[in-house]
């Protein structure tokens, strides 16, 4: 069972009652509906290698802080070594679950998200997925159980890689942090850390190695949610055919959620 659960933002989420929107194929409603949980993915297995990482410029700016404090050759690189180290530990150990902040359906995103013509975004709030998490045991597909969450509702910010010093200050800032090349995505993310098999006293890059950093051992976790509390809205894709509208419309009722799916806006005709 979870032992604790809280939501402890690393940032501001931003407008508590801001819309996002979480696009997704068939098969994932399908496994959001029958598992009542959100899927977490750990960021290493993201489409972006960037993820969890410091910019350049932070790199260089840690390699050598230790010169501009005139301190010795062995202390600069275990600074730099204990950095690497955790930024390691982080793409490794933190997932996500992500949504995108918009008034409106975003036709890049349908297109970007989406491997047929037939798709589902649910359209929720901020306030709402922080409200929605439920007091059980989370799981991953291999039905790893963490005892331990702490959910963070983290609103994303973009940055230039080549210029700005992300990762400098905390090894978390990458988190919440992404290039700017992502900024269309206006991403607000679910984080949790797994922190299991970590002494909070003992938590150097030394004891980072025992665990074993360098691979991700769990790919993802299902974090249970109150399905009711957590969708405002379901909405079929503009591409997508009658039948599958119906379909939805069917599944939707089979699994006894209050709400009607809707067409998306983005397949109204134009006036001609």
């Amino acid at each position: 069972m979870v032992k604790y659960l809280e939501l402890d933002p690393l940032n501001s989420p931003g407008e508590i009652n801001a819309l996002i929107w979480r696009y997704m194929d068939f098969t994932k409603f399908i496994s959001l509906l029958e598992c009542e949980a959100l899927f977490f993915s750990c960021i290493a297995c993201l489409n972006d290698p960037f993820e969890g990482t410091m910019s350049a410029r932070a790199f260089d700016e840690l390699k050598h802080i230790s010169d501009d404090q005139e301190l010795e050759i062995p202390t600069r690189v275990n600074i730099l070594d204990g950095r690497l180290q955790l930024q390691k530990f982080v793409r490794n150990n933190v997932y996500v679950n992500s949504w995108s902040v918009s008034e409106y359906e975003s036709a890049a995103l349908w297109n970007l998200y989406l491997s047929s013509t037939n798709g589902i975004v649910i359209q929720s709030r901020t306030e709402r997925l922080m409200s929605c998490w439920k007091e059980e045991e989370a799981k991953s597909e291999a039905n790893d159980i963490l005892e331990y969450i702490a959910i963070n509702i983290v609103k994303m910010e973009y940055s230039d890689y080549r210029k700005e010093f992300v990762g400098w200050k905390s090894a978390l800032d990458p988190i919440k942090t992404k290039r700017i090349s992502f900024a269309h995505e206006n991403e607000l993310r679910a984080v949790i850390i797994d922190y299991e098999g970590v002494d909070n006293e003992k938590q150097s890059s030394e004891n980072l190695r025992e665990i074993g950093i360098e691979k991700m051992e769990v790919p993802g976790y299902y974090i249970p949610v109150n399905l009711e509390k957590l969708i405002d809205n379901i909405y079929v894709a503009p591409t997508s055919d009658n039948w599958f509208y119906q379909l939805v419309c069917s599944v939707v009722k089979r699994y006894g959620l209050d709400v009607i799916p809707k067409y998306s806006d983005l397949s109204n005709d134009p006036i001609t």
